[in-house]
């Protein structure tokens, strides 16, 4: 049991805030001298990826929602989001009244 519940806590402490603790400490320069240090390969390698991880998840976003009735909402959003130049939150919010909308007009009525 202890290590199911002490080990995480303490891999955590170690790994997320030692050294969020040192960098708030230090302050950006140190940031900026840690970063300076970094090859540029691994520099290039993670700006390539943050550039890939929108694709992801729409991508995921796509396989969660395929189906041939909900796929016009994923559309929807995507222009409103990408063409339109709309936030998320305002996305998020037409969404969910779009989904009010659509749950209120196809419900079974139960007898």
């Amino acid at each position: 049991m202890r290590m199911a519940t002490v080990a995480p806590i303490l891999v955590a402490f170690v790994l997320y805030f030692i050294p969020g603790f040192i960098l708030l400490y230090f302050g950006a320069p140190a940031l900026e001298g840690i970063l300076a240090n970094f090859p540029p390969q691994i520099t290039a390698a993670l700006s390539t990826v943050g550039k890939l991880l929108p694709a992801l998840g729409l991508a995921m976003l796509i396989n969660l929602l395929y189906k041939n009735m909900l796929l016009p909402f994923l559309i929807f959003g995507f222009v409103a989001s990408a063409y339109l130049g709309l936030g998320t939150m305002p996305v998020a919010f037409i969404g969910a009244g779009l989904a009010i909308l659509h749950y209120v007009y196809t419900k079974k009525e139960v007898e």
